[in-house]
């Protein structure tokens, strides 16, 4: 028994409210989705395996990426290829990227150049960076 035909509703709602809260408690019931009925099944899934000795062990490390490069033929074209990028470019802009890079690769770069364009590089670097960088080219 709904709460309309036991009086209650019709204390709380006022005479026209009746009319709209029967059709929204019929299409309720028309929308409201079947009940599934939940059947046993004859066994539980099975859940795979864990070994609760590989949990407790902290995760093994994984060896560093690192940015080197091992093969000396890789190394020897990799350098190679930056030469020939810093070797397009005007010496004074190539001096405004060159400073950020380290000497030792720097150096390694210089010597893959052009003597023409490193001399004009070497000449648009500071006078003390370019110094470091001649005695590490003359080595």
């Amino acid at each position: 028994m709904g709460l309309y035909e036991a009086g209650y509703l019709g204390r709380l709602l006022p005479g026209h409210a009746r009319v709209t809260a029967r059709k929204h408690a019929s299409s309720a019931a028309r929308l409201r989705p079947p009940i599934a009925i939940a059947r046993p099944s004859a066994s539980p899934p099975a859940l795979p395996h864990v070994n609760t000795a590989q949990l407790n062990q902290p995760p093994t490390p994984r060896p560093p990426k690192s940015a080197a490069v091992s093969d000396p033929a890789e190394v020897e074209q990799k350098l190679s290829k930056l030469a020939a990028i810093y070797e397009a470019m005007p010496a004074e802009d190539a001096a405004k990227v060159l400073p950020a890079l380290p000497d030792t690769l720097l150096a390694q770069i210089l010597k893959r150049m052009d003597e023409r364009i490193a001399a004009r590089t070497l000449a648009s670097l500071d006078r003390k960076r370019a110094v470091r960088l001649t005695l590490a080219l003359a080595r």
